[in-house]
């Protein structure tokens, strides 16, 4: 849903410039306060946990100008929009709401604590099971040297799923990790900024 929300920020943005030219600076100030705030919200340092679905109000500004214009186009000044680029933008503003709530309850749908801890003590139980039964002067068809290669293969394979488990505990770093959707060299987002890095901006 990240790169359809990203698409359709895009689209939004290319619509901006078939309204009057009074309108354009407002309707960029919301979507410029969104991207920010979804580049904010996909950084690595940020707590998934109080990302809130209800913190869509740049985009919901967006949709509350889009209501005050289409109730009474002709103070507005916006005789000359077509209804087909109002209507795009309605679709646009519902889609990138829905995306978002997508998104959001996706990052926060994670394992609980208790999947972990009961995998770990499957994993303690499991090696003090091997030392238990390891531990004898006489092992048919294993030596000492085979003992401890199996116990390495143990301790190596619990060790990998453990940060297998840790990595995808967090979509934004590791190998399993959510690629930069919002691209700061995309010219259309650029031409937004006026150029500007727009990550980490208040």
């Amino acid at each position: 849903s990240l790169n359809s929300e990203t698409e359709d920020i895009r689209g939004l943005i290319m619509l901006v410039d078939y309204y009057p030219e009074s309108k354009r600076e407002m309707f960029r100030s919301c979507l410029r306060r969104y991207i920010i705030m979804v580049a904010q919200e996909l950084q690595p340092d940020v707590d998934i946990t109080k990302i809130r679905v209800s913190n869509n109000f740049p985009i919901l500004d967006f949709l509350n100008s889009l209501h005050d214009i289409s109730a009474s186009k002709e103070d507005h000044g916006m005789e000359t929009v077509s209804p087909a680029i109002i209507q795009q933008s309605y679709d646009s503003v519902q889609r990138i709401i829905a995306w978002r709530t997508n998104r959001v309850t996706a990052l926060q749908s994670t394992f609980p604590g208790l999947h972990y801890a009961t995998i770990a003590s499957l994993i303690f139980a499991m090696l003090v099971v091997f030392l238990i039964e390891t531990d004898r002067d006489l092992i048919l068809f294993l030596d000492s040297f085979q003992i401890r290669l199996m116990w390495s293969m143990l301790v190596g394979t619990f060790t990998a799923i453990f940060c297998i488990g840790y990595d995808l505990s967090n979509p934004f770093l590791g190998t399993y990790q959510i690629p930069e959707i919002l691209d700061k060299d995309d010219p259309i987002i650029t031409n937004l900024f006026d150029g500007e890095v727009f990550v980490g901006k208040d």
